[in-house]
């Protein structure tokens, strides 16, 4: 079994990198499962982001503003590694900017 500072060693950069951006901003990062990596707000449950590495292709997900109370998620599939990643970094910064406007509305 090989130690997590291994593990994270072998990780390819732009994962590490990725894992860096929402960990700057507060986002826990998981992964129960190889190449499934759930990025999570610890203030709130069901606001997530997903990174899925399959052999064909990427799969994301990320949440959208819930409507009527339901939450929403929006999953899209990508060829490439650069897509995914960018693609999950400007939905990030989208996501914080949309929790700030929220906490500003509630003061």
């Amino acid at each position: 079994m090989q130690s997590q500072s291994q593990q994270k060693s072998q990780e390819p950069s732009y994962l590490r990198d990725l894992k860096n951006k929402f960990t700057q901003k507060k986002w826990i990062c998981t992964n129960s499962q190889p190449n499934h990596y759930v990025f999570k707000k610890t203030t709130f449950n069901f606001d997530n982001f997903e990174l899925l590495i399959n052999k064909h292709d990427i799969i994301v997900k990320i949440p959208l503003q819930p409507l009527n109370g339901i939450e929403q998620i929006f999953s899209t599939k990508f060829n490439s590694y650069y897509d995914a990643i960018t693609f999950m970094e400007m939905h990030l910064e989208n996501y914080d900017e949309k929790l700030k406007d929220i906490k500003i509305n509630q003061n």
